[in-house]
């Protein structure tokens, strides 16, 4: 494959897109983090669902915490989130998964912990 002008890449390196970035260097980008003044797209999602947990719309946050959680499967603080937003739905076999799966991630994580106990402690009281 031939780059611009008719040279080919050098060192194997094959075009990203039409403005000649290599894919090495697209790599390099992306392992390198976000560009200054951007936040990671994962981060983003975070704050998204947040919010809605802020305005109280737990049924809005549920979208951009999976994503966030997707996108950045060591994200606790969107699991513990996710354990809030099922909560407040009405799901609290689903907040305990997601409390737990908080607490697998980063098992010093303290609200997870708190939202854990009050989980098992709720349920304990319903039987």
């Amino acid at each position: 494959m031939k780059g611009a002008g008719g040279q080919q890449p050098r060192g194997g390196e094959r075009r990203g897109d039409a403005l000649g970035v290599s894919l090495a260097e697209l790599l390099r980008q992306k392992h390198a983090g976000p560009l200054p003044g951007q936040e990671e797209p994962a981060a983003r999602f975070l704050a998204a669902g947040i919010e809605s947990l802020r305005v109280a719309d737990p049924f809005a946050a549920l979208k951009p915490l999976f994503a966030a959680l997707a996108l950045d499967p060591g994200l606790a603080k969107a699991a513990n989130n996710l354990a809030v937003a099922f909560w407040q739905l009405g799901c609290p076999d689903l907040a305990r998964t997601c409390a737990r799966e908080a607490l697998r991630i980063d098992p010093d994580n303290r609200r997870a912990k708190a939202h854990l106990a009050f989980l098992t402690a709720e349920d304990a009281a319903d039987d």
